[in-house]
C-alpha cells in the first residue's frame, strides 16, 4: 500500500539576516563534519532519526548505492553532539550545474527533541550551506515530519515555493509501520 503525503517545498534565495548561531545555554553542544561516513554509522543515524517520520528513501538504498551517494564530494553530512553523544544529523547536497544546495536531511535524536536544539542545528547547517555561495538553499517537509518542522524552516528564513501531495513507498517493505492516514495527519495540522 503506497504511503500518500503532502511535501512542501521550501527555498531561500540569500543568507538569511538574522540567523542566531548560537548555542543554547547550559548545553555542550558541537557540530561536526563526518569524513568518509561509513554505511552502517549513516544508516545508524538515519534510522534513528527518521524512524519516527517514517523517512523511506535511503531505507531503499543497498550498501553499494548508498556509499556512493553519501561519500559523493557534493554530499557533506554533519553529526550535532551533546555531550559527545550523538543528538542529531543535517546533510547537504550541492547541485553544481545549477549551483543550488539543498538541505537533503535534517533532524534530531529522539531523546534530543524539546530541548530547544533544533533550530540552534538548523541555523548552523543553512550557515554551512551558504559557505559554497550557492544561487538557493532548498529544503523540504512533509506531514510525516515533525509537527512544528515546518514553522521551524520559516523562522529561520525560509520561503513555500509549493505543496504537492505524493505518493511514497509503502513502509511497511522496510519494517516501518504505518503512520495514520494522510487525512488524518492533516487533520491534525490544521488543527493547530
Amino acid at each position: 500500500m503506497d504511503l500518500i503525503t503532502t511535501v512542501t517545498y521550501l527555498e531561500m534565495v540569500s543568507y538569511p539576516k538574522h540567523l542566531i548561531l548560537t548555542k543554547p545555554e547550559k548545553l555542550n553542544a558541537e557540530i561536526k563534519l563526518v569524513v568518509e561516513p561509513t554505511v552502517d554509522f549513516y544508516r545508524y543515524l538515519y534510522n534513528t532519526v527518521g524512524e519516527k517520520w517514517t523517512w523511506i528513501e535511503r531505507r531503499l538504498l543497498d550498501d553499494s548505492n548508498l556509499q556512493k551517494l553519501i561519500r559523493s564530494s557534493n554530499v557533506e553530512i554533519y553529526i550535532l553532539y551533546v555531550d559527545d553523544n550523538v543528538a542529531g544529523f543535517g546533510e547537504i547536497g550541492w547541485d553544481t550545474a545549477s549551483n543550488g544546495s539543498e538541505i537533503k536531511y535534517f533532524g534530531l535524536m529522539p531523546e534530543y527533541i524539546g530541548k530547544r536544539l533544533g533550530p540552534y542545528f538548523l541555523n548552523n547547517i543553512i550557515n554551512i550551506a551558504w559557505k559554497r555561495n550557492p544561487v538557493r538553499l532548498r529544503v523540504n517537509t512533509c506531514d510525516l515530519d515533525h509537527p512544528r518542522a515546518l514553522r521551524v524552516y520559516q523562522k529561520s528564513g525560509f520561503n513555500i515555493l509549493e505543496e504537492i501531495i505524493e505518493k511514497l513507498p509503502d513502509p511497511a517493505t522496510v519494517g516501518l509501520p504505518h503512520p495514520p492516514s494522510h487525512q488524518e495527519r492533516q487533520r491534525r495540522l490544521n488543527s493547530r
